[in-house]
């Protein structure tokens, strides 16, 4: 039995979300027609599933271990708690779509457990952001500093600069004076 309105169900390799949900929500009505708001409802929900497999599709498509191979070991975390809790969440709304109480139900310790990771795993990336955010400081800091260094010892080096010249300018001018005493003594001991 197929359920009713669905002319395309698109088939996804070993995960069949659409197909699965409702196929069963609509095994156990009966043929009499369903309260507008209901329709209305199921309509929200056959959507939301194709946007869900529609979403999930390049990730099923892909090999696990291809998947895994790829990534980095923070986004290798991310995908494995997003799909743990993907599936823990199709499984609480089946049990919702069949009437079963899912208030103490096992999958709500599911739910909060991968919740529970799910937060730890942020916390500590956003711990990992906060010391590279410091370190890029640090090294911006070093920058500046070194900078500042450099254009001290410029500065120093353009001070030393003029202490040579005017020392040198004072030398020239000592000897000089120094010359033109020797000549002025010169030309005195020519003339006596």
């Amino acid at each position: 039995q197929t359920p009713p309105h669905h002319t395309h169900l698109p088939s996804l390799h070993c995960f069949q979300v659409h197909d699965c949900f409702c196929f069963k929500l609509f095994q156990n009505m009966s043929a009499s027609k369903l309260p507008e708001a209901m329709e209305e409802n199921l309509d929200k929900i056959d959507s939301a599933l194709d946007n869900l497999e529609t979403a999930l599709e390049p990730i099923l498509a892909t090999p696990w271990d291809t998947l895994n191979a790829c990534l980095e070991p923070v986004q290798r975390a991310k995908l494995n708690l997003m799909i743990a809790y993907t599936i823990d969440s199709l499984f609480f709304l089946y049990l919702k779509t069949q009437g079963i109480a899912t208030e103490e139900h096992q999958v709500n310790e599911e739910l909060a457990r991968v919740k529970s990771y799910m937060s730890k795993l942020k916390d500590a990336t956003a711990a990992q952001e906060n010391e590279k955010s410091k370190l890029k400081l640090n090294k911006d800091a070093a920058a500046r500093f070194i900078k500042a260094g450099l254009s001290g010892n410029d500065e120093a080096g353009e001070k030393r600069k003029r202490e040579n010249d005017e020392d040198k300018e004072a030398k020239d001018q000592k000897d000089k004076k120094g010359k033109d005493q020797s000549v002025k003594s010169a030309k005195k001991s020519k003339k006596s």
